[in-house]
């Protein structure tokens, strides 16, 4: 994805010169070597060099391509260059269509879903969302927003090479030969030879008797419902929907704030005269399992009403990590201890509006950001809810202090946003009736 343009310990020795003194020429001369390297050292573990496509992205610079949203393109320091490249192999984009590619994000996401729809891979593999490295993670968001664009269903198997580590184990172990150690070890020497004394540890940091890996299953959008479910929303029109307050009194005119269109749920934020109207299920359910996919549009922060009279789950900005968390804090068993909110660092300030009124936190951030699409599994089973975020458990099997009896479905709408752009929106909004269980 990267052409290795960005790293001034590494251009100094290749071209024996001091750090200060390094000009553009030297770092797109890093490049070439890289990508020398690079064919190299892939010959190594069996591929050839039309295998290979390089994309000619910027190091020290995938984060801001990631950010440039509209039609200016980032301009990385080193190089001074604003469009892809390449030193010794021409970068995809260039040849593909003839010329190189802006630094964008719709560049480098449109590079990827176009790659990944041509060769229909069967597997994927790229550095977790939470690698230590900056760069790797926009590597994962860069993937992630590519494979849901190109439609592609399968795994993704994501490893770690800085860094964190998850909160649950590696579901994948896989466990090196001699053989493949010895190859393995090989191919890191020969991609880092010659460039930097950090480099020159690499293959004994990397060179490890067993691989890991987090895998994230993409399902993609759903034209029907997987067995056993049933549809919420035909994806046409509003049947089976209306518009009410939290205590389920019907509001007229509430589909003005609603869209159904192209198999979306449209969520508007327009104010309702100083009262909240939220669309629920004419249907009512007793245990469940819930499976939506979900985006924050043009606000939020909004919700998945699992019971009627206010218990939700949280669908909120990524800027507060508690999507995924139960609210409202009357759900919260009165035995519990409070929430230690100085224990879960990564939401003791950011989450801040959320305390008050928060019943469980999240055990984890895994929503993607800001106008991607989420999916959610809510299983409610007496007064028990389990909540899965894009594959992630982040609410396993807590109890909750009120007595839920059969509920409607329901999506929050606190009226935030702004006239004519949806708040959030959903799809896939599936539902599988549980038999009863034993606790009241």
């Amino acid at each position: 994805m990267q052409g290795g343009d960005g790293f001034p310990k590494a251009a100094a020795p290749v071209t024996k010169k001091p750090q200060d003194q390094l000009v553009p020429d030297d770092f797109i001369k890093l490049t070439g070597i890289r990508q020398q390297h690079t064919l190299a050292a892939m010959t190594r573990i069996g591929l050839k060099a039309e295998d290979l496509l390089f994309l000619g992205y910027p190091d020290a610079g995938l984060g801001e391509v990631y950010a440039a949203e509209g039609s200016v393109p980032f301009r990385q320091r080193f190089t001074r260059k604003n469009e892809t490249y390449g030193a010794v192999v021409p970068d995809y984009y260039t040849r593909v269509y003839g010329h190189p590619a802006p630094y964008t994000r719709a560049s480098v996401v449109g590079d990827m879903t176009e790659i990944i729809k041509a060769r229909q891979p069967k597997e994927i593999y790229v550095t977790n969302e939470v690698d230590g490295h900056a760069e790797h993670r926009v590597s994962f968001w860069v993937v992630r927003d590519a494979v849901q664009a190109a439609g592609w269903r399968g795994t993704i198997s994501t490893y770690l090479v800085h860094g964190h580590t998850l909160p649950e184990g590696p579901e994948r172990r896989l466990r090196l030969t001699a053989e493949e150690l010895d190859k393995k070890r090989a191919t890191i020497e020969e991609y880092a030879k010659h460039l930097s004394p950090i480099h020159d540890r690499l293959a004994e940091k990397f060179t490890k008797p067993e691989e890991v890996f987090w895998p994230i299953r993409i399902e993609g959008p759903l034209a029907v419902p997987p067995e056993g479910f049933t549809a919420l929303f035909n994806g046409e029109d509003l049947a089976g929907w209306h518009g009410v307050t939290v205590g389920q009194k019907p509001v007229e005119g509430w589909e003005k704030y609603t869209e159904a269109e192209d198999g979306v749920f449209k969520l508007f934020g327009a104010p309702f005269k100083g009262t909240e109207v939220h669309p629920f299920t004419k249907r009512k359910f007793k245990d469940f399992v819930l499976m939506l996919d979900w985006r924050l549009v043009g606000g939020g922060p909004t919700g998945v009403y699992f019971d009627q009279r206010g218990g939700h789950v949280e669908m909120v900005p990524k800027r507060n990590p508690v999507s995924g968390g139960i609210s409202n804090s009357r759900y919260r068993p009165a035995d519990l201890p409070p929430i230690d909110w100085s224990s879960l660092d990564w939401l003791a300030r950011t989450a801040k509006p959320f305390h008050t009124h928060m019943a469980y936190p999240p055990t984890a951030d895994a929503a993607h950001d800001d106008g991607q699409w989420n999916r959610f599994v809510i299983t409610k089973r007496g007064t028990r809810i389990s909540v899965e975020l894009n594959g992630i458990t982040v609410i396993d099997n807590v109890l909750l202090a009120a007595s839920l009896s059969e509920t409607s479905i329901g999506f929050q709408n606190h009226g935030y946003g702004r006239d004519g752009v949806p708040v959030a929106e959903f799809r896939n909004i599936f539902i599988k009736e549980l038999p009863p269980t034993n606790e009241e």
